[in-house]
């Protein structure tokens, strides 16, 4: 059956549509104030001083792989889930574990978290991470000196100035690729060599 061609309108403003409702755009306002905080409204890495303390410190420890600063960030009972490995780290000892394994299966590395956004409840944070994967991280194959360039992106929940929760997920599949483990993946840096 066809489908009659209905004509597409320009996006409305905010501000117009609850201009067009008239006495129910209050309540629409209203309604609308209580919606998640959106990326745009929230606190971006441009602004460090914007970033609640503890974003800010976990911004250094992990840039500069002081894994006790990082681990200095989260709850004693936090729980970080790293989604590609399957893995669930309960309490800081753990992630401090996760962490300095990490940092120690790579020679020059370089950390960098690219975007940080924040609400007094939630954060969310993009990362990049080059380096030579000489160690051998847990659950990998010993490293020959591969070069690596892997991004990522972690969900944080934040609660009484600590990181309660993580939700870490990265490109494995192109770390693995560039690992000579996996399949080569178009795009990544093994596949465009």
């Amino acid at each position: 059956m066809d489908r009659p061609i209905v004509p597409s309108r320009p996006a409305l403003t905010r501000r117009a549509a609850l201009a067009r409702l008239g006495g129910g755009g209050l309540a629409l306002g209203v309604a609308a104030a209580s919606r998640p905080t959106l990326a745009q409204e929230s606190t971006p890495m441009a602004s460090p001083e914007a970033v609640p303390p503890v974003l800010q410190d976990w911004v250094t420890g992990w840039e500069t792989a002081d894994t006790d600063r990082l681990a200095s960030t989260y709850a004693e009972d936090a729980v970080v889930e790293v989604v590609p490995l399957a893995t669930t780290l309960p309490g800081r000892e753990a992630i401090r574990q996760y962490y300095a394994s990490y940092f120690a299966a790579f020679t020059e590395s370089i950390p960098r978290i690219t975007t940080v956004f924040a609400t007094a409840e939630r954060a969310a944070a993009e990362w990049s991470f080059q380096g030579r994967y000489t160690g051998q991280f847990p659950g990998f194959p010993p490293g020959e000196g591969q070069p690596i360039s892997v991004r990522g992106a972690n969900i944080i929940t934040l609660r009484d100035g600590q990181i309660t929760a993580e939700h870490q997920y990265f490109d494995v599949a192109g770390l693995l690729a560039q690992l000579g483990i996996g399949a080569s993946v178009p795009g990544t840096p093994a596949a465009s060599t």
